[in-house]
């Protein structure tokens, strides 16, 4: 795993969303969101998401790789004071080999989402999502907008 990963302190932690899913704590290098074991683990709804997430790692170790897991080290406070750990964490290609690798039934759901994203990008459906939002987004509300025409 590589240490190179530059971020803003503190690490500004926000809430992750694409359609029905939502994820607390994407904490942002530029603009890529990246997350940690605990985090992931507890969107997936484990017990003990931590270790859920080690296991899974350790049983599928192509997840390290430093093209989407990077270390950091974290501040935060415990009591009244400041505590820096060193963490992984994971760009959404991570996140997505980490969920792809679970069996929990809330996998279901982001498998759904993943597979209606890569339909809308092949079929041309998400770009023409994308610029009906623009041009509805710089047209006035009283112009009508034109549709594509289907092929």
């Amino acid at each position: 795993m590589s240490n190179s990963g530059k971020f803003q302190d503190p690490f500004p932690f926000l809430t992750f969303e694409y359609g029905a899913v939502q994820i607390k704590e994407a904490g942002y290098i530029g603009t890529t969101p990246y997350f940690t074991r605990r985090v992931v683990g507890e969107w997936l709804r484990y017990q003990d998401p931590k270790s859920a997430i080690a296991r899974i790692i350790k049983k599928n170790p192509h997840i390290e790789n430093p093209e989407w897991a990077t270390v950091v080290r974290l501040t935060t406070v415990e009591g009244n004071r400041p505590v820096t750990r060193t963490t992984e964490i994971y760009s959404p290609i991570g996140l997505q080999l980490i969920v792809f690798e679970s069996r929990q039934p809330k996998v279901v759901e982001y498998k759904i989402a993943v597979a209606r994203l890569v339909n809308d990008i092949m079929t041309g459906e998400y770009q023409r999502r994308v610029l009906r939002d623009i041009i509805s987004r710089c047209m006035p509300l009283d112009l009508p907008v034109s549709r594509p025409v289907a092929q």
